[in-house]
């Protein structure tokens, strides 16, 4: 008989208790039946009516056990629902900070990158002026003094992202996939540029073309087929 592992808590130790209990009744009731070897018709008859005693002992067993764990069962449902409503209140508030918090991270990146679009459209007119400038400084003979108009010109400006944090609390990037054109995805995959784990059978819709048809279908790459099994009636 399987041992149940030792619980400290006196109401699931009692409970242990009983279901230890319960089982070695059981057991000592039920003896296990033996293996069995098909020869002939007259073994194949011992091994049905065989095999219905041990489906009806199935079920008794997951009867007994149902009933020892059901009480467990409920008191965990109940408690489950008594917290439900406090936890789903804190999970709620938890997702609006989250979500406050990213989009105010967000917000500040768009401006971010705003201002430094705009800092080096000025760049870039400031470099075409000093380019017109030395130009100008060049076709009259002074080289020196048109590489002086050209090394004043700043850099790129680039901006630093906003550093602030508060301690426990971070941002973290995850990058995702999306499927926009699922026939342009087949094509890619069809034409050696993209893996083909990047498809994926459907195998529910396969499966019920399978039983709706029952193999007067054909298609190119699948395999349909029957599989037998023993459906067996309890005593």
């Amino acid at each position: 008989m399987a041992k149940i592992i030792d619980i400290v808590d006196p109401y699931t130790q009692q409970a242990q208790a009983d279901a230890q209990a319960a089982l070695a009744r059981f057991e000592a009731e039920e003896q296990p039946f033996g293996p069995l070897v098909i020869r002939d018709n007259e073994d194949f008859q011992i091994a049905g009516v065989t095999l219905r005693d041990i489906v009806t002992r199935r079920k008794k067993l997951e009867d007994l056990q149902k009933s020892l764990t059901e009480p467990i069962d409920l008191s965990k449902k109940r408690i489950v629902d008594m917290f439900r409503p406090s936890l789903e209140g804190i999970k709620r508030q938890e997702q609006d900070f989250r979500l406050a918090i990213s989009v105010y991270t967000r917000e500040q990146e768009d401006t971010r990158r705003r201002e430094e679009a705009r800092l080096r459209d000025i760049h870039v007119k400031e470099v075409a002026e000093a380019e017109a400038r030395a130009a100008k400084l060049r076709a009259k003979g002074r080289e020196q003094q048109a590489e002086a108009v050209l090394d004043a010109v700043p850099s790129t400006p680039v901006l630093v992202a906003n550093k602030e944090k508060v301690e426990g609390i971070g941002t973290v990037q995850t990058w995702k996939a999306e499927v926009t054109d699922l026939l342009a995805l087949v094509s890619a995959v069809a034409a050696g540029k993209a893996p083909l784990y990047f498809l994926q059978a459907n195998e529910s819709a396969l499966g019920s073309t399978a039983k709706t048809t029952k193999g007067s279908f054909s298609l190119p790459g699948v395999r349909f087929y029957a599989e037998t099994t023993t459906r067996v009636r309890a005593n």
